[in-house]
C-alpha cells in the first residue's frame, strides 16, 4: 500500500491553478501546489473574464470578493485609419442568462490574490512558495515530482495521485509528458503598456481596436484608473528601443503624458495559436497556457484556463474518491479540446481584421465590414462530445443560472453537484435504478422551487434535463424512458476509493 504525500499535486499557481486547487480544496482532496514565483507575479497579463468564468468564481465561492476588484466595459468599437466605426460590439449592462454580466475587466494581480486567499479555508490545501518543479515522472500508481526549494536551495521528492501541470507556456509537466503543440500559424509580436492614471483622464470607456495598416493598436480602459494599449511590431521596428521609456510616452502622447499617469509595465509578448497534442497522459494532465495558447483578441486565453479548471474540478475527486472511474479522467481534453478550438478560431478571425497591414487589402476590409453585416455577440461554444453525446439536444451547452422563486440562485442551491431539473409530472415514477444513480452522487432534484427554469424548460420544448458540477447540460428528456437514458451517463460506481 503506497501513502502518498498528496492526492493532487497542481504545478503552478496562476488563476488557473488556483482555481483547481479552491475546487479540489472544498471537496476535502490533498493537494500540495508548487510555485516558482516567490509572491504573486507583479505584471498585469490577462484582464478579462467573462460571466461564465464570473459563475465559477461563484461556484467556489469568490465571486463577491472577485467583484470588488473588476470593471464591466461598455463594449469594443473598430476604428479605421480615417476614424470610421468599422463595427460595434456592445456588451449588454444587464445580468445575462449565466446570472452574470457578460464580460469583467480586471488587474491580475488583484485577481491572483483572491484566489489565494481562497485557499487559506482548507487546511488540505498547501501552498508551496518559491518551489520550483524540476522533474516529473509517473508509473501506473503514482506521479513523482521533484521540486528546487528556492528558499533553502535544497530538494526533495513527493509523490501524489496525480499532477497537473498549469505551469504555463514553458510547462515542465508538458515537457515531461513528452507532448508538442499544434501550431495554427500566428505568432504575432506586439508592445504590451500598462499604466496607472494619477488622476481621472477623459478617455473612452470602451475598447477601441484602432484597425490601421500604418500600426496596429488596441486601447482596454481596464478600469479603476488603469489602461492598456497594444501596440502591434510593424517591419523595421526595433523591440530595445521601442521599449525605452522615453519612446513608450511618445507612442502614448496620441492619449496621455508622463504627468498624467505612471508606466506600469511597457514588454514585447508574441501572441501565440498553440493547442497541445494530448492534454492527459496516465496520471498528468494540462490545463491553461501549459494546455493551449491563443492571441488575445477574443479575451479568452485565461478564461480558457480556468474553464479546464472547472472541468478537472470534479472529475479528479470523483475519481480520486473511488466513485467514477479513471476513464472520466480521459473526457478532459475530448471536451476541452474542440470548445478551446472554437474559441481559438474567433481570435484568429478578430486578429486578422486588426493585424491587416496591408493599405489595399485593409481598403476592402474597411468596405465590407462599412456594409453592416460583420457582428460580435457574446458567444458560448459547447463542449466536445465527452460525457454527453452532443447530438442530443441542449448536451454539452452552458445551462442557464436564474434565481429560485425564493431569491437564491441556482448554483447557491444546487452547489457543486449533479443537478436534475424535472416537471412534476415526471418526478413521479422515476424508476429505482435512475433515482439511485442521482443518490449515489447525491444529485439535487428541482421541481417546484424555480418557475423559471421551468419557463425556459417549456420554451425548448422539455420536461427534464441533467446538469453537471461543472454547469454544462449533460442530457434532457422528455419522458422517463430518455431520463433513464441521460441518467445513466452520470459517471458513478460503486467502489473503493482510490486513495491510499
Amino acid at each position: 500500500m503506497i501513502n502518498y504525500d498528496f492526492d493532487v499535486v497542481i504545478v503552478g499557481c496562476g488563476p488557473t491553478g488556483a482555481t483547481l486547487a479552491n475546487f479540489l480544496g472544498e471537496k476535502g482532496l490533498r493537494v500540495g501546489i508548487f510555485e516558482k514565483e516567490p509572491t504573486v507575479y507583479h505584471s498585469p497579463r490577462a484582464q478579462h473574464m467573462d460571466g461564465e468564468v464570473m459563475r465559477i468564481m461563484q461556484s467556489i465561492g469568490l465571486s463577491e470578493e472577485v467583484l470588488k476588484i473588476t470593471n464591466r466595459p461598455k463594449g469594443m468599437h473598430f476604428y479605421n485609419d480615417e476614424g470610421k466605426t468599422l463595427m460595434e460590439w456592445e456588451m449588454p449592462e444587464d445580468l445575462g442568462p449565466l446570472g452574470w454580466g457578460s464580460d469583467y475587466m480586471f488587474y491580475q494581480p488583484e485577481l491572483e490574490k483572491v484566489l489565494r486567499k481562497g485557499l487559506e479555508r482548507y487546511e488540505n490545501v498547501s501552498l508551496f512558495l518559491q518551489h520550483e518543479v524540476i522533474e516529473v515522472s509517473q508509473d501506473e500508481e503514482k506521479a513523482v515530482i521533484k521540486v528546487r526549494d528556492g528558499n533553502t536551495e535544497t530538494y526533495k521528492e513527493v509523490t501524489t495521485l496525480y499532477a497537473v501541470g498549469c505551469d504555463g507556456s514553458k510547462s515542465m509537466v508538458r515537457k515531461e509528458m513528452g507532448t508538442k503543440f499544434n501550431d495554427y500559424g500566428m505568432h504575432q509580436p506586439w508592445l504590451i503598456i500598462d499604466i496607472l492614471a494619477k488622476r481621472p483622464l477623459d478617455l473612452p470607456e470602451y475598447l477601441i481596436q484602432y484597425c490601421e495598416p500604418s500600426r496596429p493598436i488596441t486601447f482596454v480602459p481596464v478600469g479603476f484608473g488603469r489602461y492598456r494599449w497594444e501596440i502591434m511590431e510593424i517591419t523595421g521596428d526595433d523591440q530595445t528601443e521601442m521599449e525605452r521609456k522615453d519612446n513608450i510616452w511618445e507612442i502614448l502622447s496620441r492619449w496621455v503624458t508622463p504627468e498624467d499617469a505612471d508606466l506600469v509595465r511597457a514588454k514585447f509578448y508574441t501572441f501565440h495559436s498553440l493547442i497541445v497534442e494530448h492534454w492527459g497522459k496516465g496520471r498528468l494532465f494540462l490545463a491553461g497556457d501549459a494546455a493551449h495558447l491563443t492571441p488575445p483578441f477574443f479575451g479568452q486565453g485565461m478564461c480558457s484556463g480556468i474553464r479546464d479548471a472547472a472541468n478537472l474540478g470534479w472529475k479528479l475527486p470523483m475519481v480520486i474518491r473511488g466513485e467514477a472511474d479513471h476513464s472520466l479522467l480521459e473526457s478532459y481534453e475530448l471536451e476541452r479540446e474542440p470548445h478551446f478550438h472554437s474559441i481559438m478560431d474567433m481570435s484568429m478571425k478578430l486578429g486578422s481584421i486588426v493585424q491587416t497591414t496591408d493599405p489595399e487589402v485593409a481598403k476592402k476590409r474597411d468596405e465590407k465590414m462599412l456594409e453592416g453585416n460583420e457582428k460580435i455577440a457574446t458567444l458560448s461554444y459547447p463542449l466536445g462530445s465527452g460525457l454527453q453525446n452532443n447530438k442530443d439536444k441542449l448536451a454539452g451547452i452552458i445551462s442557464p443560472q436564474p434565481k429560485l422563486n425564493d431569491g437564491t440562485r441556482m448554483d447557491d442551491y444546487v452547489g457543486n453537484r449533479f443537478s436534475v431539473i424535472i416537471k412534476e409530472e415526471l418526478l413521479e415514477n422515476v424508476s429505482a435504478e435512475t433515482r439511485k444513480i442521482w443518490e449515489e452522487v447525491d444529485a439535487k432534484v428541482l421541481s417546484n422551487e424555480c418557475d423559471e427554469i421551468m419557463d425556459y424548460m417549456d420554451d425548448q420544448n422539455i420536461k427534464a434535463m441533467i446538469i453537471r458540477p461543472d454547469r454544462y447540460i449533460l442530457g434532457v428528456a422528455n419522458n422517463h424512458e430518455g431520463l433513464d437514458l441521460i441518467s445513466v451517463k452520470i459517471p458513478v460506481r460503486n467502489k473503493a476509493s482510490n486513495r491510499k
